[in-house]
């Protein structure tokens, strides 16, 4: 059986090390990943500066879970397009509707078919700029939210803890940052 590869050794990837699948194993750190606590799996974090700068955690929670939802996979673009770019779902998957019925209606040609074998090579960047738009978007709905702290929106007239000087929602009990108890309020 093998020795794991460690990576402690002396060379040129010995500068930090992450543990990802057991206390044995060891990889060079990738960008964009960090390690749990426990040494155990690793957890993608994936943080892209552009989308998220001066988002608080709770926004980028939710730019996340809504870019999940909203992005296409190149794969699956590359594929319509050649099993199926005949009737254009290809183009319906990028939400190109007026190309995809174009295609639909001139299926029966077969002409289609072959301007989409040729862009399925194209569909990968298709994709890309498709998803760019999509996070392009979700972030700007989520900044135009307004202002959010710990994820509670924020009143006009809002009070400020006397603790550390975050805004305070209008009726909170505490304060999202510090946890003190805001004076007035009722107290657990």
């Amino acid at each position: 059986m093998r020795e794991p590869v460690n990576w402690d050794q002396p060379g040129p990837l010995t500068s930090h090390t992450t543990a990802v699948a057991g206390p044995s194993w060891n990889f060079p750190p990738v960008a964009g990943v960090s390690s749990s606590a426990d040494g155990g799996t690793a957890a993608l974090n994936f943080t892209d500066p552009i989308y998220t700068a001066g988002m608080t955690e709770h926004q980028r929670a939710w730019f996340y879970a809504e870019y999940e939802h909203a992005r296409r996979d190149e794969v699956v673009g590359v594929l319509l397009a050649v099993f199926l770019g005949n009737f254009g779902l290809h183009h319906f998957y990028l939400r190109r509707n007026g190309l995809g019925i174009l295609y639909l209606l001139f299926s029966w040609t077969g002409l289609p078919a072959i301007v989409a074998f040729v862009e399925a090579f194209l569909m990968p960047r298709r994709v890309r700029d498709y998803n760019a738009m999509q996070a392009s978007y979700i972030s700007g709905q989520i900044r135009a939210n307004g202002a959010n702290v710990g994820g509670y929106p924020l009143a006009i007239n809002s009070t400020t803890c006397s603790a550390c000087g975050t805004p305070l929602a209008a009726g909170a009990g505490f304060c999202p940052r510090c946890g003190l108890a805001v004076a007035g309020q009722p107290s657990a």
